[in-house]
């Protein structure tokens, strides 16, 4: 890719499947402190007090043990996805999102509406380009191992709106029973407020610049 990220095959030897473990804290991935980069008038032994720039967000941010970087997975079709959904199965927790055409309800096929289902732990990333998987039926699409992640109550899925949105459609459209949720609206709203404000403290929506 252009930014410099390298996405893994997945075809490479997939993990053996095992009980999901308790989630560690601290992570051993962590954000990165910016570096200031000096400035014309710093060349010249002049200081400067101001902030570095703001960064736009980006997994190359973090960094893991031996500044190790986040590994892309990434899938075309439902046999490669069966192979990165294993590398995530064992996982107690996830982040999870969904894309899927502006106009999806001009097709009625399946991969019109859902492009692509991301999933993340603290260091991979998996992409699963359900927009490329051939097949008519949920079965023809949806590879095992990844339906056992959705439909675990044991593996928490995080994202922003996710039970309206991403739960709904899979539910609506592919049939699964999406378990698991945790709308991170709500976690933002109890951490910020839940000690002196408990009022505010719900599930409606907060930007992800939060």
């Amino acid at each position: 890719m252009s930014d410099g990220t390298t996405i893994s095959n997945p075809v490479s030897d997939a993990p053996a499947m095992k009980v999901a473990e308790k989630a560690q804290w601290p992570l051993s991935y962590r954000l990165q402190p910016s570096k200031a980069k000096p400035s014309t008038i710093q060349t010249f032994g002049i200081g400067s007090n101001n902030p570095p720039p703001r960064r736009w967000w980006s997994h190359q941010l973090y960094r893991g043990p031996g500044d190790k970087e986040v590994e892309i997975l990434y899938s075309r079709n439902k046999a490669q996805s069966e192979l990165v959904a294993q590398h995530f199965i064992d996982e107690p927790i996830l982040g999870f999102d969904m894309e899927w055409p502006w106009n999806d309800w001009k097709k009625k096929d399946l991969q019109n509406k859902v492009g692509l289902i991301q999933i993340a732990s603290e260091s991979k990333i998996g992409l699963f380009h359900i927009g490329l998987h051939p097949g008519k039926t949920t079965e023809d699409i949806i590879a095992p191992t990844l339906r056992r992640i959705i439909e675990s109550p044991k593996i928490g899925k995080v994202g922003v709106h996710i039970l309206g949105a991403d739960f709904g459609r899979l539910n609506r459209y592919f049939c699964l029973k999406p378990q698991g949720a945790i709308e991170s609206s709500h976690l933002y709203r109890l951490v910020k407020f839940g000690t002196h404000k408990p009022e505010l403290v719900s599930v409606k929506l907060v930007s992800l610049a939060h």
